[in-house]
């Protein structure tokens, strides 16, 4: 049977005292379910400008709750826009009148009224700060009065702020009605300042409603001048350091306490030339008596006798009178030499590698470490290779590029650094061994290797050999030198090495053809006779650069114009060299029987003439000039070998035409049994035959 009674509802609020954008939790309670699609915000009617949301039942659609907002914002910071007025005696209003209907749908009839106001308080606490006297004088104390525009919680000695005050403020003292604090300001002694104010940071502060403070305030200014002036001695100083024994990567407090406050303190008073160290920024106290800072040892110094000192004449007190002479800490060591060794972390961005991939390995180093390079690096269980290092300017982090091994399927690889070949700055070396975390190498290899072929030198001349590097994609099996082709290569191959350092890189030593002029020469390698660790041969065959090859020795003919030569007459000689050289002069030259006149050449450097004089009253039918070809070399650099010699020719230069005689002596005239005796043939002139 349906109903006939008609819907009422009650309304109450949770706190009826609201401040700037506080909320409260309104609750509705209907005489009877109703229909929740029946009732929605639109049916609420709120004073003041509140904010009405999230509407929900709490039950199944008798009782129901939303939120009410007080306008404005509750943040300390924010600036207040001005619409946002004190409000009270507001209510709640439900529209119960042909809006909301109870499930037999039967709507209500008018409205329903909170018999509860609820109040905005929109106003922040403000305040203000007078003294009772506003020029202090030595011995003299003033009354602070801190007058707040209504009744605050919260404010306590920490929301003042006495930074600009040159005094210091007794216990806080509240009245009744919680409106206004007292205090009383004691000025600091021998203190001469104009300009002072004290403040309160009202962010600390809040009023009955909550609405909390926003602005700092500050007092008027006043003054103060408490100096003595019976006062005419300077300033005196204690320096002290919290540590005596300073070791590596310590600091400690140096405290700097004046006998009185002071004026013109600063670093540049602060002797350090026998410190071995460093001051950080000096901190005062709030009187100025008391300064300090951090001390940082100088690194890798071993010092028993060090002191840190304050020039007292850059200081002065209140009164004007500047301290006199200097001030000294107690001797304190300093021994930051580095004792300790370098260690190592060894990690790489990518710990799955697959086909195509590679990884950054980053070594990072617990200090600057010299010394470092690929050679220190542990690669037997890595499975891959590594680029050159490349490291910042402290040589703390150095970098790398990992490449892993083709056709390698590995879950269990490491990288490892030798720490014993690795020192810091203070020439400590690393102990045992860093090794990176394992990672995993899953590379399927179908593909066969490469290669490239490179000669160190590309132009070979005599007595010169050159390294030839065979530079594979990968490391490769079964590698000799039935691989390599030599038909174009004008010279013969050493024995075949595994450069260590790189595993994919075989070298050995060409050695050119003796007396070839080549200019296109190559090496090739059949890559069908190399396979890689996964078994895929290589394909087809790989040609190194072309390179020159000139072995070939310079040659001469020595020619006479005239191989007969009798007294007065002089011949012409010719030098003719199979290519152009240089380097023939005439210490190059011996000849016999005569003088030659130094050579000239023609304009390619292939032929020298020169004139030879025979020498007079010479009669020598066997003579020859010689040139030594190892002094002479081609447009190449190639020195000759051996000598050049020419065809015989004969010198008769005598003038003299009457034939020798003879005049023959025995030594003994008169020889018996057994004797023997010289005989002598002496010539009336040199003989020949």
């Amino acid at each position: 049977m349906a109903t006939t009674t008609a819907l009422t509802a009650t309304i109450t609020i949770s706190d009826n005292k609201l401040s700037l954008g506080e909320s409260a939790t309104v609750t509705i309670t209907f005489s009877e379910a109703i229909r929740a699609s029946s009732f929605t915000t639109d049916d609420l009617t709120v004073g003041g400008g509140a904010q009405l949301s999230n509407l929900r039942s709490t039950d199944r659609g008798t009782t129901w709750e939303v939120r009410l907002t007080a306008p404005g914002n509750p943040d300390p910071d924010f600036t207040n826009p001005g619409t946002v007025r004190d409000s009270t005696g507001n209510r709640i209003r439900v529209n119960l009148a042909g809006v909301v209907t109870n499930r037999a749908s039967q709507a209500g009839v008018g409205e329903a009224v909170s018999t509860v106001t609820y109040d905005f308080d929109a106003r922040r606490p403000m305040a203000t700060i007078t003294l009772a006297d506003s020029l202090l004088t030595a011995g003299e104390s003033t009354t602070v009065t801190f007058a707040f525009s209504e009744p605050v919680t919260g404010f306590d000695a920490s929301d003042v702020n006495l930074s600009n005050a040159n005094g210091t403020l007794g216990p806080l003292t509240a009245n009744a009605d919680g409106r206004t604090w007292t205090a009383t300001f004691t000025p600091t002694a021998n203190v001469s300042d104009a300009t002072n104010a004290i403040s309160v940071n009202l962010r600390g502060v809040s009023d009955l409603a909550g609405n909390v403070g926003r602005r700092t305030i500050t007092s008027a200014n006043y003054t103060v001048d408490t100096r003595d002036t019976s006062d005419t001695t300077g300033p005196t100083a204690t320096i002290t350091l919290a540590d005596s024994a300073l070791t590596q990567g310590q600091t400690t407090t140096v405290t700097i306490r004046f006998n009185e406050p002071v004026v013109g303190f600063d670093a540049s008073d602060v002797v350090l030339s026998d410190a071995n160290g460093t001051l950080g920024p000096l901190t005062p106290n709030a009187d100025n008596t008391v300064w300090t800072a951090r001390f940082t040892p100088t690194a890798y110094v071993n010092d028993s006798t060090n002191t840190i000192g304050v020039n007292l004449a850059g200081v002065t007190d209140a009164a004007g009178n500047a301290g006199v002479g200097s001030a000294s800490s107690a001797n304190y060591s300093v021994d930051t030499r580095d004792t300790i060794a370098p260690t190592a972390t060894i990690t790489l961005d990518n710990s799955a590698l697959t086909q195509g991939q590679t990884a950054t390995v980053t070594i990072r180093f617990s200090e600057p470490v010299n010394g470092f390079d690929l050679s220190d690096i542990d690669l037997s269980n890595a499975n891959g290779t590594l680029s050159p290092f490349r490291h910042g300017e402290d040589r703390t982090v150095w970098t790398t590029t990992f490449t892993p091994t083709a056709g390698v399927v590995d879950s269990t690889n490491t990288i490892s650094l030798d720490l014993t070949r690795v020192t810091d700055d203070a020439g400590n070396a690393g102990v045992g061994r860093a090794i990176s975390a394992n990672y995993s190498v899953s590379i399927w290899d179908i593909t066969g290797p490469t290669v490239t072929i490179v000669l160190f030198d590309s132009v070979l001349t005599v007595g010169k050999t050159t390294t030839v590097a065979f530079v594979f994609n990968e490391p490769v099996n079964d590698l000799d030198a039935g691989d390599i082709v030599l038909t174009n290569a004008n010279g013969t191959l050493g024995p075949l090495e595994r450069d260590e350092e790189y595993g994919n890189t075989w070298r050995a030593t060409f050695t050119p053809t003796e007396n070839v002029n080549d200019p296109t020469n190559t090496i090739s390698l059949n890559l069908t006779g190399v396979t890689d660790r996964a078994g895929n041969a290589g394909v087809g065959s790989a040609t190194s650069h072309n390179y020159s090859v000139n072995t070939v020795r310079p040659t001469a003919t020595i020619a006479l114009a005239d191989s007969a030569l009798t007294a007065g007459e002089t011949t012409t000689v010719s030098f003719r060299f199979s290519e152009p050289v240089t380097g023939f002069d005439a210490s190059d030259i011996v000849c016999t029987g005569g003088t030659l006149s130094t050579p000239t050449a023609n304009a390619e450097r292939t032929v020298w003439t020169a004139t030879f004089t025979p020498t007079d009253n010479v009669s020598a039918r066997t003579n020859t000039i010689r040139v030594h070809l190892t002094g002479v070399t081609n447009a190449t650099g190639n020195a000759g070998t051996g000598s050049a010699i020419s065809a015989n020719y004969s010198v008769d230069t005598r003038t003299d035409t009457t034939g020798p005689t003879p005049t023959i002596t025995l030594a003994d005239s008169a020889l018996t049994a057994g004797e023997t005796t010289t005989v002598t043939f002496r010539f009336s002139e040199p003989v020949n035959g």
